[in-house]
């Protein structure tokens, strides 16, 4: 139980009478003002290091688990992504196929245009170029 401050003052004043005052303070200034079991030892202090060290062992290992439980599921997402991809670009690469050969349909039809096109103009010459040169021979005469 620590010693009040009252006991204290009592202790020092008969110190003081017996020893003198200031070998008195130098005895009382070696006694805490606490009790004795409220010092921590070296053993204390180990225990506690010991303790505390394991705690925190405790704390990593819970933290390097998480981690690799995250990686394992970046892992998944990484080959889900990759399988995307992989998808995707096969559909890509069927879309970029059709597209050149409807391309070339376009091309073929184009050309089946243009020519349509010149058989219409020059049957529609071929007809009326008779007319016009009857009907130009007919206005010179």
């Amino acid at each position: 139980m620590p010693m009040s401050e009252m006991k204290r003052q009592n202790v020092i004043e008969q110190l003081t009478e017996t020893i003198g005052e200031e070998a008195a303070e130098a005895l009382m200034e070696s006694i805490p003002p606490f009790d004795w079991h409220q010092i921590a030892t070296k053993d204390d202090l180990t225990r506690a290091l010991q303790a505390l060290t394991t705690e925190v062992n405790g704390q990593f290992a819970m933290v390097a688990a998480e981690f690799v439980g995250v990686r394992g599921e970046l892992a998944k997402v990484e080959g889900y992504l990759a399988k995307e991809i992989a998808e995707n670009s096969k559909e890509i690469a069927e879309l970029s196929k059709e597209i050149a050969e409807q391309s070339k349909e376009i091309a073929k039809l184009d050309n089946k245009m243009a020519n349509q096109t010149r058989v219409i103009v020059l049957t529609v010459v071929a007809l009326i170029s008779p007319l016009y040169l009857l009907l130009g021979a007919s206005a010179l005469s």
